[in-house]
């Protein structure tokens, strides 16, 4: 959902007056930035907003974790997650995946040891 709020926020970090912000994406709100962000906001001034500030679109909006999502918390000693359990099922897969090619590996290279004492 769309946060009204970070837009203030920027506005009020970067020291950026509402005004510039309504002339920057060129229309005429009476000076109302309150009436642009309160109203049904479209996704084409969300873009003109986003460029001005120099950000990701995605950050005006606060996103729920869902059910394909990963939320990892915590810091750098010690990491807690929630993780969906088709990504740790596709992890436990891919793991295996590295231990076969890993003996794979080690095959072919105890081969080419034996056909370098060969020669």
């Amino acid at each position: 959902m769309f946060n009204k709020q970070k837009v203030i926020d920027l506005l009020e970090e970067r020291k950026i007056k509402h005004k510039e912000l309504l002339d920057y994406l060129g229309k005429n709100y009476n000076g109302s930035l309150k009436q642009l962000l309160d109203g049904d906001i479209k996704a084409s001034n969300l873009e003109k907003i986003a460029n001005f500030f120099m950000i990701p679109i995605d950050y005006l909006f606060d996103r729920e974790p869902g059910k394909d999502s990963i939320n990892i918390t915590g810091n750098m000693n010690h990491i807690q997650g929630s993780f969906n359990k088709s990504l740790v099922s596709e992890n436990k897969s891919l793991e295996a995946l590295i231990e076969e090619k890993d003996k794979r590996i080690a095959i072919l290279e105890e081969m080419v040891d034996i056909l370098k004492k060969q020669k």
